[in-house]
């Protein structure tokens, strides 16, 4: 399962560490504000699953249109956010 949330009161680390305890392989967290975010896990992840963000135009669309539906999500690693880069679980 590949779960979709939206970003809110709960940190990214723990709906990283829910999603992976009720056998979720891949969570997309998307914005709850009109830009983008980067999520982080601070070290308290506790598995390896992976983890995307999305912004908040991007997590609508794909839960108002693709839910239930198959698709294809494609995570790059660029240039990072404001020359930063999130490597081996740091940031």
């Amino acid at each position: 399962m590949i779960v979709l949330c939206e970003r809110g009161n709960v940190a990214f680390s723990e709906k990283i560490n829910k999603f992976e305890a009720n056998r979720g392989v891949a969570a997309i967290i998307f914005n709850n504000a009109a830009s983008n975010f980067s999520g982080i896990c601070d070290g308290s992840c506790t598995g390896d699953s992976p983890a995307i963000s999305l912004s908040q135009a991007n997590g609508q669309a794909l839960r108002d249109n693709e839910l239930g539906n198959s698709t294809t999500v494609e995570s790059v690693v660029g240039a990072g956010v404001n020359g930063h880069f999130a490597i081996s679980g740091t940031s």
